[in-house]
């Protein structure tokens, strides 16, 4: 037999068993594909009216084709018959697409809170991290609702937010804002003129003063409203939390407040538009500071970011000296000036 002659002489042989089992057993049916339909998704509102609740679920039912973009999250949408403006869900899905449950947003911005001796600890619950792509975490939609309410009540331009509620599917859920919408409204950093910005900050300042110092309201906000007027309305209070002497000494109030000031004068130096501005102030990035610290200027704000928010407010510090931090915020005219305007009812060191 001829080297290697077995086998290839065996293949018909092979192939001919094959045929026979084949016929004898059937052949095995082919593996059919099928798409599975998604579980419905449940909507569950809080606070809304009836006509304001069908529309929001008609929104996450992909009813409604008519919408605005309002950032990557949030859509405006007409309101409901009888209801005056238009009305924006805030975490109705990423740039208006349905949900991925299974994306989270990520770390946008530090979400710290300082405790009594001033050290930082990370609030996740507080921050964009714990939220679905396109939606909210349960505490950024109730206390959006809690402290939209709350400045209302106590007189502030304030874009009225009507209730909250969450998305579900399975195991997987969102939460989301609805506020009343008008279509004049638009962002400060965005449409604003430079001088209106500028003074914008100014006021942003003596805002954040009194809400912590009158009301023990801390966090951070945006301003909107229409460029026409001087009106200026205050939105996304979803970073606000309440502190009291038991929780927070002078350190901490400080740390805290400066925070609030510290991101929004950022946007002086992170938007193009504000800072390539010919016509800008040179300390306009301090302008903030300005109610605390009269005069406050880009260099002092600078000088902070690399002794104060470098090593105590990106993470928490490896080492952590409560002195040492209480040294950094008197070597520096805003934050000494800052702990001078805090109430006399927190314990100081």
């Amino acid at each position: 037999m001829a080297k290697g002659g077995t086998g290839l002489r065996s293949l018909p042989a092979v192939r001919s068993l094959k045929s026979a089992v084949r016929r004898v057993l059937g052949r095995p049916a082919p593996a059919v594909l099928t798409k599975q339909p998604l579980e419905p998704m449940a909507v569950e509102t809080r606070h809304l009216s009836p006509e304001v609740a069908a529309r929001v679920e008609d929104w996450f039912a992909r009813r409604i084709k008519d919408y605005e973009l309002n950032g990557d999250r949030s859509v405006v949408i007409a309101g409901a018959d009888g209801t005056a403006g238009g009305l924006k869900i805030k975490g109705a899905g990423f740039q208006g697409k349905p949900f991925r449950f299974a994306k989270r947003h990520g770390i946008t911005v530090p979400s710290p809170r300082f405790d009594f001796e001033g050290r930082m600890a990370a609030d996740i619950a507080f921050s964009h991290e714990n939220a679905i792509s396109g939606g909210a975490s349960f505490q950024q939609a109730a206390v959006e609702y809690l402290v939209s309410n709350e400045l209302a009540r106590l007189g502030y331009d304030v874009v009225p937010c009507l209730g909250y509620g969450r998305i579900s599917r399975g195991t997987e859920e969102s939460w989301f804002s609805v506020f009343g919408w008008d279509a004049r409204w638009r962002e400060l950093n965005k449409h604003f003129p430079i001088p209106r910005y500028e003074a914008a900050m100014l006021r942003y300042g003596q805002d954040m003063l009194d809400l912590a110092s009158k009301h023990r309201l801390v966090g951070y906000f945006t301003y909107v409203g229409d460029p026409a007027d001087e009106q200026l309305v205050i939105k996304d209070l979803h970073p606000f939390y309440r502190v009291d002497p038991i929780n927070q000494s002078r350190v901490s109030w400080t740390m805290q407040v400066f925070f609030g000031l510290h991101i929004i004068s950022l946007t002086a130096i992170l938007y193009p538009r504000l800072r390539d501005a010919p016509d800008r102030s040179p300390d306009v990035q301090a302008f903030a500071f300005r109610a605390f610290a009269p005069g406050a200027t880009a260099a002092e704000h600078e000088a902070l970011r690399t002794a104060l928010v470098a090593p105590y407010m990106i993470k928490p510090p490896a080492e952590f000296d409560p002195r040492v931090l209480r040294e950094v915020l008197l070597a520096h005219r805003i934050t000494r000036m800052m702990m001078e305007r805090c109430p006399p009812e927190y314990a100081d060191s």
